[in-house]
């Protein structure tokens, strides 16, 4: 009975917890894969993307500020470890993943994320290469805006030592919501197909449903899968305010829904999240749902500084402790890398206007071309630095600088117009 439980808590660390290392490695390990399918991960994974963000990290880079260019802090284990870095406007940079391997610490897969404007426009996935020591790409995805507004990520996969799409998801906006999103999938032929939708609702302040249909070819229609259901609380007493999360599933041939997971989870006045409880199981008997899994957090100011897992045992009637993460905090700058300048390349230079920039790299990164005054004249998120070709020949005749950045490595180069 133990270890049904103990199954369940970790499928609630996969949906609802990316801060544990364990919820990382089977949410994020090959997630191309868990797009593609009907699964209730690849579904969790999106349910969060439109809720307003937390303030915490915000809050700690105050305190880290004074000179630093970002700072760092880790979570640990007896057999793992994660390092997360972050910008000075709280944006999450990195997330590395180190396993306990032959009385070591060994790199297992790393995320790194890329920003313009605070705005996340790329997600690179790489995994330790053994031989190499260094990481390697493996996933990537980019994100597109109308202003501030997501309308697009695509999703792609590195082979061949080639970028590669496969999926996209398009989003609908009204006013400054989102409403609506098509979820599509790229076949052989370099056709985009729709796979799936989801409908946003809300009431005045907040989601409250969102509903998935599933698109069948041989019937060439929508047809309803699932939903989650939002509602939100506050104790005018306690100040403490609450987010409940439920998944039902539709039962075509019943024509009704089945409920079929639930979140709660509780956050103070400042906006820290004390605990979350975890329900699989709904109890149609007693009308009521069935707490498996149990989350307490502990913090000194806004730093979390401990997070204590529990699962329920059914036989005793009891919860006990499964799991705890213990949190450390590093406001130390982090220094760009230095990069060998033959990697880079520009030519020609000088140039009309068209040239073209190659490195030895083949990982996405961000070009950004400056007039000499400081004014920023391009701005692109390539898939591979291997090779680009940069315009500027409608510019005034002069020197540019150009910048590139691929996860910390950064180049600075000059190229003149004439």
């Amino acid at each position: 009975m133990k270890r049904i439980f103990i199954s369940i808590f970790i499928m609630i660390v996969f949906c609802f917890n990316n801060k544990n290392v364990v919820a990382q490695e089977h949410l994020k390990k090959d997630f191309q894969q868990l797009r593609k399918t009907d699964s209730r991960i690849s579904l969790f994974t999106d349910s969060f993307k439109h809720l307003k963000p937390n303030q915490q990290n915000r809050s700690i880079v105050d305190e880290c500020r004074a000179d630093s260019s970002d700072y760092v802090f880790f979570i640990t284990g007896d057999t793992s470890r994660t390092y997360y870095t972050y910008d000075l406007s709280g944006n999450l940079t990195e997330e590395k993943i180190y396993d306990w391997e032959n009385d070591a610490w060994v790199g297992s897969y790393a995320y790194f994320y890329k920003y313009v404007d605070n705005l996340k426009v790329a997600e690179s996935y790489q995994r330790w290469d053994y031989d190499k020591e260094d990481w390697q790409p493996s996933d990537n995805i980019i994100f597109t805006y109308d202003g501030d507004k997501l309308i697009s990520e695509l999703y792609q996969t590195y082979q061949d030592e080639n970028w590669i799409s496969y999926r996209r998801n398009l989003y609908n906006f009204e006013d400054s919501r989102v409403v609506s999103g098509v979820y599509q999938y790229l076949d052989s032929d370099s056709i985009w197909h729709d796979d799936q939708k989801v409908q946003y609702s809300y009431n005045e302040d907040h989601l409250v449903k969102e509903e998935y249909s599933k698109w069948y070819e041989d019937s060439s229609k929508w047809i309803i899968d699932n939903r989650f259901v939002w509602s939100y609380g506050l104790d005018t007493a306690t100040l403490v305010s609450n987010v409940i999360q439920e998944l039902h599933y539709w039962d075509v041939y019943a024509e009704m829904w089945i409920k079929s997971e639930r979140r709660e989870e509780y956050f103070d006045q400042d906006g820290r999240l004390l605990n979350l409880t975890y329900s699989g199981t709904w109890d149609e008997i007693s009308d009521t749902w069935a707490p498996t899994g149990f989350v307490e957090y502990t913090y000194n100011g806004f730093r979390l500084m401990l997070e204590v897992s529990k699962v329920w045992d059914d036989m005793y009637e009891e919860w006990y402790d499964f799991d705890e993460t213990k949190y450390y905090y590093s406001c130390t700058p982090t220094a760009v890398n230095d990069v060998n300048k033959q990697q880079l390349s520009i030519y020609p230079n000088p140039s009309s206007g068209h040239f073209s920039l190659n490195t030895d790299l083949y990982q996405n990164g961000i070009v950004e071309i400056y007039s000499i005054t400081g004014q920023r004249i391009i701005s692109l998120i390539v898939p591979s630095l291997e090779q680009v070709q940069l315009d500027i020949s409608s510019q005034p005749n002069g020197l540019y600088i150009v910048k590139v950045q691929s996860g910390k490595d950064i180049w600075i180069e000059r190229v003149v117009k004439d």
